[in-house]
């Protein structure tokens, strides 16, 4: 049975529920990773809901490193703007 389109997804049931922690960091998205991998590996967790959990977490990984590169850009242009003051006067001759 499908969803009608622009509605909430079928939800699935999972024999042994598994406790997803809110991230906030790369760090703790890695260990639920691994987390996901054994069970998975033990047969707690069925395989397409492992793979929909993956997916889940690397979106996650994928917009926090994204985020904190565009914070460590601006944070270097910053400082770059703070070396040179002026830089329409251009380079000394």
């Amino acid at each position: 049975m499908h969803p009608k389109m622009q509605s909430l997804p079928t939800p699935r049931y999972l024999d042994n529920p598994i406790e997803a922690p809110e991230f906030t960091t790369v760090e703790q998205a890695t260990a639920f990773l691994a987390k996901i991998d054994s069970l998975t590996a033990a047969g707690e967790l069925d395989f397409q809901s492992a793979l929909d959990l993956v997916a889940i977490t690397k979106a996650f990984i994928d917009s926090k490193v994204a985020s904190d590169l565009e914070a460590r850009v601006a944070a270097l242009e910053l400082v770059q703007a703070q070396d040179d003051p002026n830089p329409e006067e251009g380079l000394p001759e």
